[in-house]
């Protein structure tokens, strides 16, 4: 009968000399605290299968076949019961731990203990006593038939540290315009009984690390691109805490890193009137660079179909534009704009007006309402004149002659909002005025 006073393990928990037989089946195996209070958190207990017991699920007896049958699908299995007991001894709560579980679909999930397990009692609270039994699916009339034993040690001792977990997954993907990449590893695992503070990580391998440099600074992975080098790869991350670890796969696809030309994102045109003697335009407002710095772009002139009308230079990003002399008429300048060896190239046309030596007379007496306008305005003391309306960036957007003296209506409806300049041309004398159309 050896069988039935000895633990499947063959010694206690740790190896120790003694421990608990229990045989709960006609008489209760009542646990009470030792401190002598009225009620106490109780810890836990190591639990394992008494040898007799376990001969009797594997192999079967006189009284029951094995668990699971002939093909292992029957759901047997056999547990503790533990009941908590508050001070007036009055049932509380119930706990159980399975010390044999056949009730899986998957047969190979089937288990029988046969090592020293935790059974976490703590759940009960604070209990006056707490009453073990046995329990199964191998009964007959008289009840159960399996060997109601079971060992036990340890009472109230601490639990067995538990190694971090895997709590999520992630990837990293460097698109051809990033750098870099960070993860933050403790998004992905945890430490079910310690602080994840505590975790450290480290790269234990990777199929083909030369498609980026990787780094673990704390909890922080961080994925950087070497020059020239893409393709994928998957690192194998350890994660170890109190000595017990963990191990995860991340995998990381590094795109080629091709360099993307600098793209044209606006057009404009100057226009120098009469009056002007210069004009500028910013490059930069016309061009940028999808993935270099705006500022490493270096523009140039590359033709124009008639460069004679004016002096054209570019100075870091600007554009300028300068009358020389009484040269005028139009052409269309050809730009590059050339960034880490790629370039585009864009235009803009150019209209420099004739000098026809009429002053600017700011005392005629010409008005126009409302200003600002919105569909039209009207222009008063302007006969037989001629008028034009101009944009910021000199663009003539509306002009026509204007063929009465009194409220003579000019139609702004198609013209944008924003801030013109109305020309007034006569003969003899030119009135320029500031129009806002709303």
């Amino acid at each position: 009968m050896d069988a039935q006073y000895t633990a499947i393990t063959g010694s206690g928990y740790n190896g120790s000399e003694n421990y608990c037989v229990a045989y709960p089946n006609y008489y209760q195996s009542d646990v009470f605290p030792e401190t002598g209070s009225a009620t106490e958190t109780v810890k836990g207990v190591y639990v394992t299968n008494n040898v007799w017991a376990y001969q009797a699920i594997i192999n079967g007896d006189s009284y029951a076949s094995a668990f699971g049958g002939a093909n292992g699908d029957e759901p047997d299995y056999f547990r503790i019961r533990a009941i908590g007991y508050n001070e007036n001894n009055e049932a509380s709560d119930t706990t159980y731990f399975y010390l044999a579980d056949y009730r899986f679909e998957n047969n190979t999930q089937d288990y029988v203990v046969t090592d020293w397990q935790y059974f976490d009692l703590s759940v009960l609270g604070a209990v006056s006593k707490i009453r073990f039994s046995v329990e199964g699916s191998k009964t007959n009339e008289n009840g159960l038939v399996t060997p109601a034993y079971f060992c036990m040690d340890n009472f109230n001792g601490d639990a067995p540290d538990q190694a971090p977990i895997v709590t999520n997954t992630t990837s990293v993907h460097l698109l051809e315009s990033d750098n870099e990449a960070t993860v933050n590893l403790l998004d992905l695992v945890t430490d079910p009984d310690n602080e994840d503070s505590e975790i450290v990580f480290s790269i234990e391998s990777g199929d083909n690390t030369d498609v980026a440099d990787f780094n673990i600074t704390d909890s922080t992975l961080t994925v950087t691109r070497t020059e020239g080098n893409h393709g994928n790869t998957t690192l194998n991350i350890q994660a170890t805490s109190n000595g017990l670890s963990v191990n995860f796969e991340i995998p990381v696809t590094v795109d080629e890193d091709i360099d993307l030309a600098p793209v044209v994102t606006n057009t404009t045109s100057v226009h120098l009137l009469e009056s002007d003697n210069e004009a500028t335009v910013n490059l930069l407002d016309l061009v940028t660079d999808p993935d270099n710095e705006d500022s490493e772009i270096v523009f140039s002139i590359e033709s124009g179909d008639n460069t004679d009308i004016a002096d054209f230079n570019i100075t870091d990003s600007t554009l300028t534009v300068t009358r020389t002399d009484d040269n005028h008429g139009s052409t269309t300048l050809n730009i590059q704009a050339t960034s880490n060896g790629l370039s585009v190239n864009f235009e803009i046309p150019v209209t420099v007006d004739v000098i026809t030596g009429i002053e600017n007379i700011e005392s005629m007496n010409v008005s126009c309402y409302p200003n600002p306008c919105s569909d039209y305005i009207y222009v008063n003391k302007a006969e037989n004149a001629s008028y034009k309306i101009i944009s910021v960036n000199g663009a003539i957007v509306s002009e026509g002659k204007i063929l009465s003296n009194d409220n003579f209506r000019i139609n702004t409806r198609n013209i944008k909002q924003g801030v013109y300049q109305l020309m007034i041309v006569t003969p003899t004398s030119v009135k320029t005025l500031k129009l806002i159309r709303e």
